[in-house]
């Protein structure tokens, strides 16, 4: 074989290999729905959908988690970048089977809906925006550090209906969601939902000025800052901004995507 064929044959197996390919598994419950997203770079985006029961079709959405994929034998640990919680996912005869994760849908399984090439570096880059797990550890640090302890009422805390502001075409179209919904309940219990869909629940307890949410499913605290206006999550699942959650009214907030 000619050396030039040679060096041909290996540039184009080096394009198909470096090449991302996704993989797109998707699990429907009657109202609502979630899908789970696998590179072949070893990273995953985990997204939940509100589905309208009467024109069937897709409510709201939102990413939940992203992050990275470790494989043990049949089993795939996705770790969020930003939280650093895991999941335990099955992956067996092109099925995944949900172990350990958000409350909603834990044993729930699903087909391989399709497979497309692409790539998660973007998105990555929009939903990080340069924060990292290390920053959020920092920033609950030195709050509990400077100040004075805070009252932390139990009760309801909500936080802004988020409206999206997406970039379509030359224009810009809106959809929006429920804000979180967090319920402090004595003794010690919480519950974490969007709308009518129960995200994390478990057991709470308080730093100083860091409040801590155990989630018993997923083995994971979830941090929240105790501010004299109400609590500034240090992340939840499905937030990567910051968001406050406040007790009583709150006005809708915009976003831009």
């Amino acid at each position: 074989m000619k050396l030039s064929t040679i060096i041909i044959l290996i540039f184009f197996c080096s394009k198909v290999f470096s090449q991302e390919f996704v993989k797109h598994y998707v699990f429907n419950k009657k109202s609502y729905g979630y899908s789970i997203q696998l590179s072949n770079k070893n990273e995953y985006i985990f997204r939940l959908y509100k589905m309208d029961t009467v024109i069937k079709e897709v409510d709201w959405g939102i990413m939940l988690s992203f992050g990275k994929v470790n494989r043990i034998g049949n089993s795939l640990i996705l770790t969020d970048l930003l939280t650093h919680s895991r999941m335990v996912v099955d992956s067996c005869n092109g099925k995944l089977k949900i172990k350990n994760s958000f409350h909603f849908c834990e044993n729930m399984t699903s087909d391989l809906l399709l497979e497309e090439t692409g790539s998660f570096t973007s998105e990555f880059s929009d939903f990080t925006k340069g924060k990292s797990h290390k920053s959020f550890i920092l920033t609950r640090y030195k709050y509990n550090a400077t100040t004075v302890i805070k009252e932390l009422p139990y009760g309801t805390y909500n936080s802004p209906t988020m409206v999206l502001k997406h970039l379509y075409m030359r224009g810009y179209y809106m959809d929006s969601r429920p804000g979180f919904h967090l319920v402090l309940a004595d003794p010690h219990h919480y519950k974490l939902s969007m709308g009518d869909i129960l995200i994390s629940k478990g057991i709470f307890t308080r730093n100083k000025n860091i409040l801590l949410l155990y989630d018993t499913s997923m083995d994971h605290v979830y941090h929240l800052l105790i501010e004299s206006n109400g609590l500034k999550s240090m992340l939840m699942p499905g937030d990567t901004e910051g968001v406050t959650l406040r007790q009583g009214h709150i006005p809708i907030q915009e976003y831009s995507y």
